[in-house]
């Protein structure tokens, strides 16, 4: 295999391994830094820029609204079943990562 080719999967694997943890340690601080920035949103301004909350919606739907979203996953599926659903493919790279 050519070595620059097996460097870029090397360094591939080793920043979605590094992605996953920043990601869940970014989590943990944002428990913390949230409320912390409710209280006092001055705090926020810091010399590496400045954090703010903002509020994200979430949409709560009624049994009607769930009932047509299934019955339109259920015409979906049949389509690309019957193949009256046309396909296009992007590529992607995964990347399963080695159990240790």
């Amino acid at each position: 295999m050519d070595k620059e080719i097996q460097s870029a999967l090397e360094k591939y694997a080793i920043n979605k391994t590094k992605i996953k943890s920043i990601t869940k340690e970014n989590e943990d601080l944002q428990i913390i830094l949230i409320p912390a920035l409710l209280e006092d949103p001055k705090i926020g301004e810091t010399p590496y820029g400045k954090f703010k909350v903002s509020d994200y919606p979430s949409y709560q739907y009624s049994l009607e609204i769930k009932a047509m979203s299934d019955d339109l996953k259920a015409i979906q599926a049949k389509a690309v079943s019957t193949g009256e659903a046309t396909v296009t493919y992007n590529p992607s790279l995964g990347f399963l990562p080695v159990k240790l």
